[in-house]
């Protein structure tokens, strides 16, 4: 879990045992938020190259599975769920420091975190798919309805939605814009766009050119708003912890010179 940056001068990071030395690492948010933004960006463009040439047959499914987005198991997907776990394990640190120094936006951050960790947990388990199958085996569903999970999941992150808002007001205006930004576009990638691709795959195929373009819109505003939301959990560590670093105990080796030449080394 993140500390707060503090450090005495023995390098020992606050919160630690004082008489226990470690190394402690410093987060520099500035340069996640750029490697992010270069991950998510490469994996865009290469997502809109392997849709069209899936669609068209000119590269191989051996090469594109791993980069079209709509594909479930390739890079792409990876990242959404990274994504979703960095976000939920920064909401959780939000929590511990909110909680430890009486702020009244902890439970609220407990609340994003379970919210996120939900989907972190179905997008790693293919859940709404899953769902989505059962639906249209039991009802039959076609057309805008194909992919039924949406009947389902719009309510139920409508009714979420309205019970958060009421914590993200306690927020600061930078996080809560944010959060609200990164959650929105995500949420519209992720639903919004499902009842154009059922009606496209059940006219056309999911194979065509139409549904690899509407799923490639999709997928994108999913992986951009995942990095926004959790660019603005860097934000809100830095404004909950003042900075960051993750602390390790040192190795008792590496603070005993002499065990080297205990050893024998020259």
């Amino acid at each position: 879990m993140p500390q707060a940056s503090g450090k005495d001068l023995n390098g020992t990071a606050s919160g630690a045992d004082p008489g226990r030395p470690v190394v402690a690492v410093a987060v520099r948010p500035e340069r996640v938020r750029r490697v992010l933004w270069w991950v998510t960006g490469a994996l865009v463009a290469l997502d809109a190259v392997v849709s069209v040439a899936s669609a068209e047959h000119l590269l191989p499914y051996l090469v594109t599975r791993f980069f079209d987005g709509d594909d479930k198991i390739n890079f792409p997907t990876g990242e959404k769920t990274t994504l979703l776990l960095a976000a939920t394990v920064l909401m959780l640190g939000c929590w511990v420091i909110g909680r430890r120094t009486g702020r009244s936006t902890a439970g609220g951050w407990l609340l994003l975190a379970a919210v996120t960790g939900y989907a972190f947990v179905d997008e790693s388990t293919y859940l709404h798919q899953s769902l989505s199958t059962a639906l249209t085996d039991e009802f039959h569903f076609h057309g805008v309805l194909k992919y039924a999970w949406t009947l389902v999941y719009v309510p139920a992150a409508a009714m979420v939605g309205a019970f958060l808002l009421r914590n993200l007001v306690q927020l600061r205006p930078q996080v809560r814009t944010g959060l609200l930004t990164g959650g929105g576009v995500y949420v519209i990638g992720a639903m919004m766009f499902e009842p154009i691709k059922s009606n496209i795959s059940d006219a056309q195929g999911d194979g065509s050119l139409a549904f690899k373009l509407v799923a490639l819109v999709s997928d994108s505003l999913e992986l951009v708003g995942l990095t926004l939301l959790v660019t603005a959990m860097l934000t809100a560590m830095l404004a909950e912890a003042g900075g960051f670093t993750f602390a390790f105990p040192a190795p008792a080796r590496a603070l005993d010179p002499a065990s080297d030449r205990g050893h024998g080394r020259s």
